[in-house]
């Protein structure tokens, strides 16, 4: 009867690979796809409490991820039968690349969003207090989510553009902190700055127009250099005015 906020942080699909042993085998990708699989099972138990209780209807429910699938021993597995994480996206979890970060994003509220919609504009995960907040007339101090944009309009309307223009992207190499703005995204060092060894660029820098180029196949770092160089100034300019107590991270 009361307004409610559930949080739900599964383990799936993080390792350890433990999937119940009602689900091993289900999936014919190894246990990368069974935890796959306990997953889509636990999200369908949380949307049948809400139908059992009356609320689904009025209640906003958002499945999404913090990062990309990684390709160890258990993502190369379900690769091998079938199953690829970060579909065609390059790269991986910890990198810069779109297979690190982009991510699905899936919202629910029948009352509110179209049903079948889709829209391809650019959101953070924190961005969400900020929309949350507006949902419910709730006032934030310059102080809460700083760097947090309301995206409400994104979910009620099929036509509506981001309120957000640009995103820092932090992949585990800190030189390799990159910028995204509009459709450009902007990597300053060769591959994707991740953890595990992948593939590598000829190129010192690269630059990508994701809207024509989503699975980032060609680098146009020597085709738009002003294009480039203005990314590096304003991914510079931001880093800069990082708070002399946090963290500085990159180096140009």
């Amino acid at each position: 009867q009361e307004p409610f906020f559930l949080y739900y942080a599964s383990h799936n699909i993080h390792h350890p690979f433990t999937p119940h042993p009602y689900f091993q085998g289900k999936s014919e990708c190894g246990l990368y796809g069974d935890f796959v699989e306990e997953l889509d099972w636990s999200v369908g138990q949380i949307l049948g409490a809400l139908e059992k209780f009356g609320v689904a209807d009025n209640t906003l429910v958002i499945f999404t991820s913090d990062n990309g699938g990684m390709f160890n021993g258990g993502g190369k597995e379900a690769i091998r039968q079938g199953h690829a994480p970060n579909g065609e996206l390059k790269g991986q979890k910890f990198g810069a690349w779109e297979g690190g970060h982009r991510v699905p994003f899936l919202a629910k509220w029948p009352t509110k969003i179209p049903a079948g919609s889709t829209s391809g504009e650019l959101i953070a995960n924190m961005d969400l207090l900020p929309t949350f907040a507006a949902i419910i007339k709730q006032d934030l101090t310059a102080e809460e989510a700083p760097d947090g944009i309301n995206q409400l309009p994104l979910f009620l309307d099929d036509d509506a553009r981001s309120a957000r223009k640009e995103l820092v992207l932090m992949p585990h190499k800190p030189p390799h902190t990159s910028l995204r703005q509009g459709d450009w995204v902007y990597i300053p060092g060769v591959g994707d700055g991740g953890w595990m060894k992948g593939e590598k660029d000829d190129l010192p820098r690269q630059l990508y127009n994701l809207k024509e180029d989503p699975n980032q196949k060609s680098n146009l770092i020597n085709e738009y250099p002003e294009k480039a160089e203005a990314m590096q100034e304003a991914l510079k300019n931001k880093l800069d005015a990082v708070p002399a107590d946090l963290p500085k991270v990159g180096t140009f």
